[in-house]
């Protein structure tokens, strides 16, 4: 039986309810400076780090700030208005024993449950249901609010401990002559205890047995899986396939899925496994109407909440090209920056590979954040594309979703190893590439949501290097904008066709202004490389309990965001679990060298973090409170990367939980040390930061 507590209030609920929906908590408004900048100050944070809020004991009037205090709140019809600024929402429940329930809630980036993090619903996807541990008495849940609309909340009972989620599935089509398809399915644990299990899928009698899976506490997992396909069959057919989790043979869970038949000359998707995480990925294709020799190849990048079938949806096929729409990883995903950008060139190379594409003929377009990519992409990556035609798109975050807000980084030694560490989101500086490529410019003259001020300021920068391009700005056109032709008219726009069909790529085509970029697309030396190659997060057992619990806390919530930003699959297992078996690939291990078992085989790196103390470059600092993010070679595997989030102590380690890494536009340097007051005192904390080199020291 539960009963929710708010202020004085008591709410008893009678013993047979199964859900319950929020509508009264508390509120406090204007607590933190946010932004796609990697440091950022919250006072709510701040005093969560260094334990002057204790949520349990937070009543009405107490304040955060001088300015900002807790006010009761109530829900209407469920849903909670956000506040001015950022916004944080308190909510309590008293349980009458320990127990899991199932979070559904949205519009928040993320929730506290009884002081852990995890992933928020901040896009209202509706797919973030999460287990949360709830413990015999009181309990709180502290939201964050996204600012994009109210949250609501909803605790629920798990129908079973172990569950096959149909909430959110990565399916392909089926082409003709395909004997193998790859799928993902979200399967939750909604126990208090690691399950190592092992999963199959069958089809027409074919079972397919996957490796075993380890799935952490009150965690989900997107799962890859691939199922074997039947023969035969013709469009319009469906495939049905199961999916078992067993344990030890025992089957706990099972779910019936089906897949579509079409014919190969059809707009159509296919899924692929991603060598950033091998998760499965999926992208949409616009195939010629009948098949040919090398055709062309134009990579389509969709806008903010647009689906990459809806992106290939809005064009007509055309004879003797091959339209290719990725996803970014997911609608939002990363603004074709960081891992979207990855993403678009892995599907690219997949192309090129199924229809024998004609390597001079590759093209690149897209709208809104697609356009955005466009630009990014072009002038990253010159020698892939002959043209390119960026659709209603934005230069850079500093010109368009960060114009007149805060710096980015101060201008110092320190605060330009931050500002070159997202030295790839600075599209403009790279504009020389694109010189000899075909260039249109298309942008409706009363675009409301990217001002046509973003494609005369490209054509002005455009004009000052003498590079030549065509362009077009539509009459009293918004954002969107069609006519009764076929194909989206802001995308598959008939002079768009005329400069890809007038342009060729040339094979000594390459990058007059070089991208700091190493191998993989990511800036050279920094942190966000270490999410890739199939990584592995790897959380502590040989500290404290404290410090053992928020280790496993935060890379499952590390674990989340890049499930919900990334449609990612990120492997989570006990640092004595990974020393049975050390996975190939990255490494992120949480904690220090003395709380985590896994520090000396994967560590190469001359910095020693362990408890009060953290030694780098020869130089010792020394408290409880220092934070750490770092990325260093593998040890134990050449080619592979380790890293570190962590701290000397618990103050430092959980100052590293809200860091946004995971945010495209933010560079975190490949080293960051920095204290704990970070969050109320931002770049003042910084003790030292580097990337590739000797660190700058504050």
């Amino acid at each position: 039986m539960l009963s929710f507590l708010l202020l004085a209030a008591t709410l008893t609920l009678p013993p047979d309810t199964s859900t319950h929906t929020f509508d009264k908590g508390l509120q406090v408004e204007g607590v933190a400076r946010g932004g796609r900048r990697p440091v950022n100050t919250d006072h709510v944070v701040a005093g969560l780090v260094d334990g002057s809020i204790n949520l349990l004991a937070v009543k009405e009037g107490d304040n955060v700030t001088p300015e900002a205090a807790w006010k009761p709140v109530e829900a209407k019809d469920g849903a909670f208005a956000p506040g001015k600024g950022a916004t944080y929402l308190l909510l309590r429940v008293s349980s009458d024993e320990e127990r899991v329930m199932m979070l559904d809630a949205s519009g928040h980036t993320m929730v506290y449950v009884n002081n852990e993090p995890r992933m928020g619903d901040p896009y209202g996807s509706g797919y973030a249901s999460l287990p949360v541990h709830l413990l015999k008495g009181d309990n709180v849940l502290l939201f964050g609010h996204a600012g994009r609309g109210p949250v609501r909340a909803t605790l629920r009972r798990p129908q079973a401990e172990l569950m096959i989620s149909d909430r959110d599935l990565t399916f392909p089509d089926i082409l003709p002559g395909m004997s193998r398809a790859l799928v993902a399915v979200p399967v939750v644990n909604a126990g208090t205890s690691t399950r190592t299990l092992a999963v199959s899928t069958q089809a027409d009698g074919a079972d397919v047995w996957s490796a075993p899976f380890t799935l952490a506490p009150c965690s989900i997992a997107k799962l890859p899986l691939a199922v074997n396909l039947p023969a035969g069959g013709k469009p319009g057919d469906r495939i049905s396939f199961r999916v078992s989790i067993l344990d030890r043979g025992v089957p706990l869970a099972e779910q019936s899925f089906s897949l579509a038949r079409v014919a190969a000359e059809s707009t159509h998707k296919r899924t692929f496994m991603s060598r950033i995480d091998s998760s499965v990925q999926y992208m949409s294709i616009v195939p010629p109407p009948k098949a040919t020799a090398a055709p062309a190849l134009v990579l389509s990048l969709h806008g903010a909440s647009v689906e990459a079938t809806s992106q290939a949806g809005s064009y007509a096929q055309r004879p003797d090209t091959v339209i290719a729409c990725p996803t970014n990883r997911r609608p939002y995903g990363f603004d074709w920056e960081d891992w979207g950008r990855i993403d678009a060139l892995e599907s690219m190379d997949l192309v090129r590979a199924w229809y024998n594409t004609d390597p001079t003929r590759q093209y690149l377009t897209g709208h809104s954040m697609g356009g955005h990519g466009t630009w990014n992409l072009g002038v990253l990556y010159p020698e892939r594309f002959a043209a390119i035609a960026p659709s209603a798109g934005w230069l850079s975050f500093d010109s368009y979703a960060s114009a007149g807000g805060p710096p980015y980084a101060p201008d110092t030694a320190m605060g330009r190893v931050f500002q070159n560490a997202r030295a790839t989101s600075m599209t403009l500086d790279y504009f020389e590439n694109l010189r000899g490529k075909g260039i249109f410019i298309l942008h409706g003259d009363a675009d409301d949501n990217v001002p046509v001020g973003q494609a005369r300021d490209a054509r002005a920068a455009l004009d000052k290097l003498g590079i030549a391009y065509g362009h077009h700005e539509q009459p009293g056109a918004g954002h969107w904008w069609d006519d009764d032709k076929p194909g989206a008219a802001c995308l598959d726009w008939p002079a768009i066709w005329e400069t890809f069909a007038a342009s060729s790529l040339q094979p000594n085509a390459k990058a007059a202004v070089r991208p700091p970029l190493d191998a993989r697309g990511f800036v050279e030396g920094t942190f966000k490389r270490a999410f890739d190659r199939s990584f592995t997060l790897v959380y502590s057992t040989a500290g404290t309990p404290d410090v053992n619990a928020w280790s496993l806390a935060k890379a499952r919530y590390d674990a989340e965001q890049w499930w919900y930003r990334g449609n990612g699959n990120a492997r989570i297992l006990s640092d004595s679990m990974f020393m049975q078996n050390p996975l190939e690939g990255n490494v992120i291990l949480y904690g220090n060298a003395e709380t985590n078992r896994a520090w000396g085989l994967v560590m190469d790196t001359d910095a020693a973090i362990s408890g009060g103390e953290l030694l780098l470059a020869g130089r010792s600092l020394k408290g409880d409170d220092l934070a750490c993010l770092m990325c260093v070679p593998r040890k134990d595997a050449p080619g592979a990367l380790a890293a570190v989030i962590g701290g000397t102590g618990l103050r430092g380690m959980r100052a590293t939980e809200r860091l946004n890494y995971f945010t495209s536009g933010t560079g975190f340097p490949g080293t960051m040390i920095f204290r704990a007051g970070l969050w109320r005192n931002g770049f003042d904390s910084v003790e030292a930061a580097g990337n590739n080199t000797e660190p700058v020291w504050k």
